[in-house]
């Protein structure tokens, strides 16, 4: 069977300013860039999971099973390092950070780890242009030229992840402003740019356009309404061809 063109990836934990508070510039930035960058390979190679899970679902306290579907991968310390182009103690770090903000869950044995991404799959996920990042030997191509200890990297892949968990799923790109980038992701208004550029330069987006000025959600400051029009590496491949037209600026 041919192999999707993209892959679900869970946001609903990372939405509502999550991205700001939880992957911090002020903190361990290097942690930070090895987390999101780790997260996002195991969405990339997980599989949809059936499992049931025992809930008092009546009145009378009788325990029934009910159908849950999760993404679950079995990827190995050193497919981790090769695929996110990180170190084991990189890896570890991140596994580490993922679990305690429960982003994910470990589970199988010592010597076969499972990791189950920690949400429902049927609602609140993003597609990841699975093709257009993976590379030879199945590596994420982007990935590898991040030195891993820079903010502009951090907020590149804050940027990356919000702007895809935003994208109608009928749209080829995403209008937002520079302020709700900001507000949304931690990254600061002057740095939004550099985080663009950097993604550019990565190739993990395609086209950017400036598409008009906003103030409906920020100040009539600065650039903080520039609206933005993203368009993610091959955007055409993600999109829901039922209707290619719609779009909403944030």
């Amino acid at each position: 069977m041919d192999e999707l063109n993209w892959a679900r990836m869970p946001t609903t934990r990372l939405k509502d300013g999550k991205l700001a508070s939880l992957f911090s510039a002020n903190n361990n930035i290097a942690t930070n860039i090895a987390a999101l960058k780790v997260y996002i390979c195991l969405c990339l190679f997980s599989e949809v999971e059936k499992v049931e899970i025992i809930v008092d679902k009546n009145l009378f306290g009788i325990s029934l099973p009910i159908e849950k579907l999760r993404l679950t991968t079995s990827l190995t310390y050193e497919q981790l390092c090769e695929r996110c182009s990180l170190s084991r103690a990189l890896v570890s770090a991140a596994l580490k950070k993922l679990s305690k903000m429960e982003l994910i869950l470990i589970g199988g044995t010592t010597r076969k780890k499972k990791y189950i991404i920690n949400a429902e799959v049927r609602v609140g996920w993003c597609k990841l242009p699975k093709k257009a990042l993976l590379g030879e030997g199945r590596k994420i191509t982007a990935f590898q030229c991040f030195s891993n200890r820079s903010r502009r990297e951090l907020d590149a892949l804050k940027l990356f992840i919000y702007l895809l968990s935003i994208r109608p799923n009928d749209s080829e790109f995403i209008e937002v402003t520079k302020g709700i980038i900001s507000e949304r992701t931690g990254i600061s208004l002057r740095n939004v740019d550099q985080a663009v550029n950097f993604l550019q330069s990565a190739e993990l987006l395609d086209l950017v356009e400036v598409a008009g000025t906003s103030y409906k959600n920020s100040n009539f400051h600065s650039d903080a309404g520039i609206v933005k029009r993203f368009f993610i590496i091959k955007h055409y491949l993600l999109v829901n061809r039922a209707n290619r037209d719609s779009h909403a600026v944030y």
